[in-house]
Order: structure tokens, then sequence, then C-alpha cells
């Protein structure tokens, strides 16, 4: 898009996050872009202006939304709570982030790195164990993993104060598969995170969505890996039973479906062998909170169902064999200032 539509998404995204997170609270304000390479945006309250760099635009939507958000919390803290005598990241504009569950970070994204957790490292272990050629090793390793998570959330289900943060994962599009859909659904079942689609735009300006998983930074970690190697993992798969003859003619997208279908009864199976030894997910209303401060306004909607035909049945027994691998790592993304 030229800098015109760009101006023009952006002054649209302005409104609806005002009349959705601020109550039409916020005066209309300047948007301008420029070149900066030392900031991604910033707001500035004697010309009324909010600067967004160009180099930010070259990231997914949801991850300008955020650093928009951001700058519209300082605009707030500045204009509606009158906190001009603060440094710029001070209380007011601290809590105009919480109250809305915004990103407050002075530097970085949703994304940013945060420090690495014991839990974290012991079950990135675990994932390597279930490379294993040996099949019952990989598959205790790969219990162990789940199990881990679900014990240290029952450890810290009554005295966990640790901030929560938003991640962007997957594709940016008009449509989405079913396996897609599922996925998400699994996640948000199995790996203690909530997920949503959110808008965001294709290259050509064209509004789309894309799927935001928030929750602590440990469980970002993991899902973000996990839906990851679900989606490789399916594809390889699918490749796989294409190259052996059996596929049938459009015959992906059920297969698809099928795989992560198959790797779901695989984290039932466990959950259900957790609570047999005690083990019972507890739920978060602290993150359904933030869930709530952050998208006070959504919708839920109801995909097709896939017809369990031969291609189906052939992805999810493949799912149901399919070993969680390691690969959890940061990428240091760093893309809000000020």
């Amino acid at each position: 898009m030229d800098d015109t539509a760009w101006l023009r998404a952006l002054q649209t995204q302005w409104r609806l996050e005002n009349h959705t997170l601020f109550g039409s609270g916020l005066r209309p304000v300047a948007m301008r872009l420029d070149d900066s390479r030392t900031q991604f945006a910033s707001w500035e309250l004697a010309p009324r202006t909010i600067t967004v760099s160009r180099r930010l635009l070259t990231h997914p939507w949801p991850v300008v939304v955020e650093v928009l958000k951001h700058e519209m919390a300082h605009q707030y803290a500045h204009e509606v709570l009158q906190a001009t005598d603060e440094t710029a990241h001070g209380p007011a504009f601290r809590r105009t982030c919480a109250e809305r569950g915004i990103d407050s970070t002075a530097a970085g994204t949703p994304e940013t790195d945060q420090p690495e957790s014991r839990v974290l490292d012991r079950i990135r272990k675990l994932m390597a164990l279930a490379e294993s050629p040996e099949q019952h090793e990989a598959e205790a390793a790969t219990r162990r993993a789940q199990r881990m998570m679900l014990e240290h959330h029952l450890e810290l289900s009554d005295l966990d104060e640790r901030p929560y943060h938003a991640r962007h994962v997957g594709r940016v599009s008009t449509r989405f598969m079913a396996h897609e859909r599922w996925l998400a659904g699994l996640l948000g079942r199995y790996f203690f995170v909530h997920c949503i689609w959110v808008t965001a735009r294709m290259p050509d300006g064209r509004r789309a969505r894309m799927l935001e998983i928030c929750g602590h930074s440990e469980d970002l970690e993991v899902a973000v890996h996990v839906h990851a190697w679900l989606t490789a993992t399916a594809e390889r798969l699918w490749k796989a039973h294409k190259k052996s003859g059996k596929a049938t003619p459009r015959g992906r997208g059920r297969f698809l479906a099928g795989v992560v279908k198959g790797f779901s009864e695989q984290c039932a199976a466990e959950e259900k062998a957790c609570e047999e030894t005690g083990l019972v997910r507890v739920n978060d209303p602290a993150l359904r909170d933030f869930m709530g401060r952050r998208h006070p306004r959504t919708r839920s909607t109801r995909g097709r169902g896939v017809r369990a035909d031969s291609s189906f049945e052939a992805g999810r027994r493949e799912g149901l064999r399919a070993k969680l691998r390691r690969g959890l790592r940061r990428d240091g993304t760093r893309l809000l200032n000020g």
C-alpha cells in the first residue's frame, strides 16, 4: 500500500480502538509516517500527533495495532487523565494499559523476550527426548512434557502474579481451513492459552484475520512451538501420504484436519490419565479477565464440519502417532519504542 492507504488504515484502526477500548474518550489526532530507524512509533502531545515508522508497517498488522494502542494509551494518560507531570511510562500510563490489556513495555512488542523459565528449559529437554528412535522412550517423554505443564500450573494457580502477554501466530488470510481452526481450539484446550482471531491486513490492504494467543510467557513459547510444529508436521505427513499413492483427489484438507484431530485425541488421553492420578486442570479466571479487557467486544462463530472419509481417517491415524518435537526458541524481535 502507498502512504495514503496506510494512513487511512491507521486512522480507521485508531477510531475502532478509540470506540472499543477507550469508550470514544479520545479526541481525533493527526497521523503521520516517517523513516525513523530508532523508534517505531511515538505520541507527541503538543502537535497532537501519532507518528509511525514505515519500518513497522513491514510487520504483521496485529503487531502494528498493538503499537498503535500503546501510543493511544500515552494519549489517554496525557489528555484524559491529565498526567503531564509524570514520566512517559509512569503510573497513569501503566494503569491505562493494565485496564485495557495493552502491552506497556517501553521497548519491544507483545512478543518481547522474557526471562527464561526453568520449567520451559525442562520441557525443551523432554521434547528432545521425544525425538528418540525408541518408540516407548519418545512416548514417555511426550507424556511427561504435557504432565509437567499441568503440574506447573497447579503449583502456581493460587499465587501466580506473572503478567500476561500476546503473540500472533500462523498466516494472515481471508479464509482459514478446518485444521487451522481446530489447531487454535487445541491450543486453548490443552496448552494454557486463550485464542482469538483478530483483524489483520493483506499486503494489498484487504482486511483479513490472524490468530492471536494470550497467556503467560512460557505458555506462549510452548503454544507457538506446538502451532508451528503441528502445522509443519501435518503438511509433511500429507506429502508422504500423497507420495504413497493412497491420497484421494481434493483430500488434503480432510487429511490435515485428521492429523490435528488425532493429536488432539492424544492430548485428551494424557489429560484423562492425569485426572486419574489426581491432577485436574484448573481454569484461569485472571486470563479470562485479561482477554475481556484486551478484547471487550467479541463474537463467536462456527465453522463447517469435516466429513470423516478415508482421507480424514488416514490423517487421524498419523496424528495419533505424532510425537511433539523440540524447537522452542526466541526470535528476539524488538519493535516498540516510546
